[in-house]
């Protein structure tokens, strides 16, 4: 089960805390909650799906940090998900990808 949340994440644990049983496995997609989310989501034996959208800001980094390694699925999302320069994470990017437009079609990638 994939799952996509970017807010009001006590909702959400109290939901699938209810429905647990009615699904194998589960990923929270583009993850970008806290570490207590982490903690919480951990306990339900969720996996966390890590993309540029998740190092927007410092406090991503330490949920990222709290994530148990054999929990952590690594996805580019791209186009739309890469490491802005804006975001907390961008120092720690040694080498910028190549940013192609999602408009149109560049033969070769």
């Amino acid at each position: 089960m994939l799952f996509v949340i970017r807010s009001n994440f006590d909702k959400f644990f109290e939901k699938v805390k209810e429905l647990r049983s009615k699904f194998k496995n589960g990923v929270l997609c583009s993850f970008s909650g806290t570490a207590e989310d982490v903690k919480k989501a951990t306990e339900l034996d969720l996996h966390f799906g890590i993309t540029g959208c998740s190092v927007r800001e410092e406090a991503c980094l330490e949920a990222i940090k709290a994530m148990p390694l054999e929990k952590i699925l690594l996805a580019t999302n791209s186009p739309w998900c890469y490491i802005a320069d804006s975001y907390y994470g961008s120092k720690y990017v040694k080498q910028k990808p190549v940013r192609l437009s999602r408009h149109k079609f560049v033969s070769g990638y």
